[in-house]
């Protein structure tokens, strides 16, 4: 059985998440994970909502950064697209709960894709007790 998905998944604590901007069945949302690179965000929200999804390959490594002298690791990650989604966008939301602001920035090394700023606007009209910004 599938699930309808939450507009997005507002951590409890204020800090740095990693953000994965999604239209899925025509609906726009927002998932945030913190501790996870953006391919398991985006695989766990396909998964729990039943949604197929091929893999591509991509580069990884183990903790999203690499420094000189280290290599990449190609891996296996959900396509940002399929016929029932599209990841439009990807990085970083600083969120302050308590004043319901997050501000998005930065990219996905994993998919080359950075904050869709008009992703965001939409967003921002759905959710307008939220602010939301996007900061470079």
């Amino acid at each position: 059985m599938e699930e309808k998905i939450s507009l997005v998944n507002w951590p409890q604590e204020d800090g740095l998440y990693k953000v994965v901007q999604m239209e899925i069945d025509g609906d726009s949302c927002l998932r945030l994970g913190r501790g996870v690179l953006h391919a398991n965000i985006l695989k766990d929200t396909l998964d729990g909502l039943g949604i197929e999804y091929e893999l591509i390959v991509g580069d990884s490594h183990p903790d999203g950064n690499v420094g000189m002298g280290e290599t990449r690791v190609r891996t296996e990650i959900p396509s940002p697209t399929g016929t029932r989604y599209q990841a439009v966008g990807m990085g970083y939301a600083d969120v302050q709960t308590a004043d319901k602001v997050a501000v998005f920035s930065r990219s996905s090394k994993h998919y080359s894709i950075g904050i869709n700023s008009d992703h965001i606007s939409r967003m921002q009209e759905i959710i307008p007790e939220w602010k939301l910004k996007t900061n470079g």
